[in-house]
């Protein structure tokens, strides 16, 4: 029997879906499950809805659940098969215009054809990041509800800096048996952070090991427990998602009143900034931001950068006054999408540290 093709057939409500995914599992009908929280402009997904986005047909719409069917090649070539995969658009019960994306199709598709084309979307479709901090406090709240004496970490992505004269960054890939204490332990002890964990344990009353995987932009990837891990993982990445949102929006000039500006800070918790060289590798970074533009307005002894987002026409104003703080000011126009853009970027490429609304 064709379970797969039997639960697309199913009418799905958002609370009944996650137990029926269950159910798939226990039936062998699938191996594993990708998923993804964004959050999706209103006009977007009114073109989504009508079938009016190239490669994509919606077959059913029910109760916050549409399914829709995706068309692909198989290669490059002009010649090379056309495919389809399906995938599952959820709403979320809680947070307006926030949505899990689903499938059960491989990872070359997932990668290559539904990831991208919601990133390609983009800022009409965003997903989240993920801090070290938070992605650690994730992974221990998962084992200790779930009471996971064995969570082990099979496979990680790794970014560390190098210090020295010269401060550079390094990514790498390890395999590994730590379990998540010795992980996060190493990671901090090697100056770096994970982009991205795979793991596996097996849960109480269960015989059978299930395999996990979490990035910092919020995929998850599962062979099963799925009720556990959206409860765990994507409800929680919802919210981010969401306080994301929430935290970033109306910061434009032209949002407020008398376009009085509303700006962010970010507490590195140290002196990252004593070092004046820090001030050029600080430029260098953020010039790398795909899609914008920097200038330095000064770099000596203080830092004030102006840099603009292509995707939007978002424009902010970057301080550092102090050695453990960087103060950034949106201009006449600022997204919540654009902030939350340049925030990842200089977590991710220079340091994490703590969003503040205020000094």
């Amino acid at each position: 029997m064709d379970f797969l093709r039997l639960f697309y057939n199913i009418r799905h409500t958002p609370e009944s879906v996650i137990h029926d995914i269950d159910t798939l599992f226990a039936m062998g009908g699938v191996n594993e499950i990708r998923a993804f929280p964004c959050f999706l402009d209103k006009r977007f997904l009114g073109e989504l809805y009508k079938g009016e986005i190239e490669a994509l047909q919606p077959i059913s719409d029910e109760s916050g659940i549409t399914v829709f069917r995706q068309k692909y090649t198989s290669g490059k070539n002009k010649s090379s098969e056309f495919l389809t995969e399906l995938f599952l658009l959820i709403r979320s019960g809680i947070h307006e215009n926030v949505y899990t994306v689903l499938t059960f199709g491989s990872g070359y598709y997932f990668n290559r054809f539904l990831l991208s084309f919601f990133k390609k979307h983009y800022p009409d479709a965003s997903m989240t990041f993920i801090t070290h901090k938070k992605l650690e406090q994730l992974m221990n709240s998962f084992r200790t509800q779930y009471s996971l004496s064995d969570l082990t970490i099979t496979r990680a992505s790794v970014k560390s800096r190098v210090e020295g004269n010269n401060r550079k960054f390094m990514s790498s890939v390890i395999w590994s048996d730590f379990n998540l204490d010795e992980a996060f332990r190493w990671v901090y002890e090697e100056n770096g952070w994970f982009q991205k964990l795979a793991f596996e344990t097996t849960f109480p009353q269960s015989m059978r090991r299930v395999q996990i995987s979490l990035s910092r932009q919020g995929i998850v990837k599962a062979t099963g427990k799925f009720a556990v891990i959206f409860d765990a993982f994507l409800r929680p990445i919802e919210q981010i998602l969401y306080r994301n949102v929430e935290q970033f929006s109306r910061r434009a000039r032209m949002d407020v009143y008398e376009r009085n500006i509303r700006p962010l800070y970010i507490d590195f918790g140290s002196g990252i900034f004593d070092n004046k060289e820090e001030n050029q590798k600080f430029i260098s970074i953020l010039k790398k931001m795909k899609a914008s533009a920097t200038s330095v307005i000064h770099a000596n002894p203080y830092l004030n950068l102006s840099t603009i987002d292509y995707y939007d026409g978002s424009i902010y104003d970057l301080w550092v006054l102090e050695a453990n703080r960087l103060i950034i000011v949106p201009q006449m126009k600022s997204t919540h999408q654009a902030l939350k853009r340049i925030i990842n970027h200089i977590f991710d490429n220079f340091a994490e540290g703590q969003i503040l609304e205020n000094e």
